[in-house]
């Protein structure tokens, strides 16, 4: 659905700068618009209105409640991201631009360590450290969003293998030394992924998989 900023623009490109607009309140809470060019033919827009956000026909306003104490926004642009906060008291933010140096995984990584950061700035270190806990990585029936070991270890060793090919062309001993550790890293996880699915194929062997949240074949769901 076209935005109420386009919507301007567009009308403003063929001459029009005037609209009507009418407003509704429904139920006695809800407060909803539609705007139109005033007098002329066009297109008619229509939103909900929560304080100053206005939300589309079909999506959901958003939650009432109280303001953070902390707010983060992180930007996409291209393969490159930034960080800023919510304004405080004072109306100040503080932010990081995306860098070209950096790489989509780096930039990624600079924005939320910053997110991270202002969030947990003032909170107890029992807090931090229970949110840090909470980063899991392998799916579990805590963590059912998380990934399979026997996904990742390939995909693991292909980084680990690009990484090598970076450095094919240096002759330094440094560089030698470590393209012969990263093709020991990579067999070793190679070897890891076959020891992975000799395990899945013995669970298979007493009942199908049901799952994260489904029953544990082997030991107990405690």
């Amino acid at each position: 659905m076209k935005n109420l900023e386009q919507f301007f623009r567009d009308a403003a490109s063929v001459g029009i700068i005037d609209f009507a607009l009418r407003a509704t309140v429904v139920d006695g809470e809800r407060v909803t618009f539609y705007v139109h060019p005033h007098g002329k033919d066009g297109e008619t827009l229509d939103f909900t209105v929560t304080g100053n956000v206005l939300t589309p026909p079909g999506e959901f306003p958003p939650l009432a409640g109280p303001k953070p104490d902390a707010s983060i926004t992180i930007d996409r642009f291209g393969g490159r991201f930034s960080a800023v906060t919510g304004p405080d008291e004072r109306g100040m933010a503080l932010g990081i631009a995306p860098n070209p140096d950096h790489s989509a995984a780096e930039s990624l990584s600079s924005a939320l360590d910053f997110a991270r950061e202002q969030l947990t700035a003032n909170v107890s270190d029992e807090a931090v450290t229970l949110c840090s806990d909470r980063r899991a990585v392998l799916m579990s029936a805590d963590n059912p969003a998380g990934r399979k070991l026997e996904d990742l270890l390939p995909l693991i060793a292909g980084e680990v293998e690009a990484k090598t090919l970076k450095i094919a062309a240096d002759p330094s001993p440094v560089a030698r030394l470590v393209a012969e550790n990263n093709a020991c890293i990579v067999k070793l996880l190679e070897e890891a992924e076959t020891l992975q699915r000799a395990s899945l194929a013995a669970l298979a062997s007493i009942a199908p998989d049901e799952g994260p949240l489904g029953a544990p074949r082997i030991g107990s769901a405690g």
